[in-house]
């Protein structure tokens, strides 16, 4: 262990800054910065995070960072770092330059900081989940495989559901959305993939699609293939369908597209489910997490298959920030 001090955890999402400020073992600060909301940018939310700390001493500062590139495991940022990360930019463009500006910004109280990656709870997949049939001299060449993502709150959601046994499906449920198949504290599969693209339709993301539309789509609307993926990216998912993201409103409203959105919304969920119960070869507990899992009308859409009266399901409010917290306690 490298001490416990005093630890800053900043979480930096594509619109939103979530802060906490641990003295010793003690979380003393907490707060969320909505930079679009408050109309400031990250060098402002920076200075606004500090001023709230006044003159506290920081000994370390844990950033959640998404992608983890060429790293297997959380690391000490340095300059080889940052430079590296810099790299993914455009495979996650909604994220990771924000991480870094972050990085960068919070760089200048030259302390420790710590790259905490929601792709490094993923690792342990075998190679059956984690590798695409494509040819193995790409995969290879270009590092590709099923990162996964929203690791951070699978570990925590995880965390909760060892009380109940080894075989566990954790659901990420906010804006977007993954599932997780761990067994004995290990991640054996999860729904993301190469990018935050795959797997469950999303608040804007189409989740996994046939790769042909992406061409399709290009062809006959006469936009470049880069273009289609913004709109997979930005448009899609529920927003596409129902023209509103936010779950909340949809589960409001009683026309027929907001009824198709959420009824496409939970048959994906159910089918991933049943999906890593055989993978798991059994389940003992379904540990829900995330923004929307807060609606309990929401999780009875999910529960309501008659197959899945009988499993153990949980509620939990995630907590990437105490996992981050946990994580800097290591380096």
């Amino acid at each position: 262990m490298a001490g416990l001090g005093n630890v800053l955890v900043i979480n930096s999402g594509s619109s939103s800054v979530k802060y906490r400020f641990y003295e010793g073992e003690k979380a003393v600060i907490d707060g969320t910065l909505d930079l679009f909301k408050e109309d400031i940018d990250y060098s402002k939310a920076t200075e606004i995070i500090l001023k709230k700390l006044k003159n506290k001493k920081i000994d370390k500062i844990a950033h959640r960072v998404v992608y983890s590139g060429q790293y297997t495991n959380h690391v000490v940022i340095t300059d080889s770092v940052i430079k590296n990360l810099k790299q993914t930019f455009d495979l996650d463009p909604m994220h990771m330059p924000a991480a870094v500006a972050l990085i960068e910004l919070f760089s200048k109280l030259n302390v420790k900081q710590i790259a905490c990656f929601d792709t490094v709870f993923h690792e342990t997949m075998p190679p059956v989940a984690k590798y695409y049939a494509i040819p193995w001299k790409l995969t290879q060449k270009y590092d590709i495989k099923r990162y996964g993502f929203h690791g951070l709150s699978h570990q925590f959601l995880m965390q909760q559901g060892r009380k109940f046994g080894s075989k566990i499906i954790t659901c990420h449920l906010g804006n977007g959305i993954s599932l997780c198949a761990i067994k004995d504290g290990e991640c054996i599969d999860t729904s993301m993939g190469f990018t935050p693209l795959e797997g469950i339709m999303m608040g804007t993301r189409s989740g996994s699609i046939d790769p042909s539309l992406v061409a399709f789509i290009s062809k006959k609307e006469k936009i470049s293939a880069d273009k289609v993926v913004e709109i997979l990216n930005k448009e899609s998912g529920l927003k596409g369908i129902a023209g509103d993201a936010d779950v909340r409103n949809l589960l409001k409203r009683k026309d027929v597209s907001a009824k198709l959105a959420l009824d496409m919304l939970c048959y994906q969920i159910r089918k991933q489910i049943g999906a890593y119960t055989m993978a798991l070869d059994g389940l003992d507990v379904i540990v829900f997490g995330g923004g929307i899992s807060n609606s309990k009308e929401f999780i009875k859409r999910i529960m309501q298959n008659e197959c899945m009266k009988d499993i153990k399901s949980v509620v939990v409010n995630t907590d990437e920030e105490k996992i981050m917290y946990e994580i800097s306690q290591t380096l």
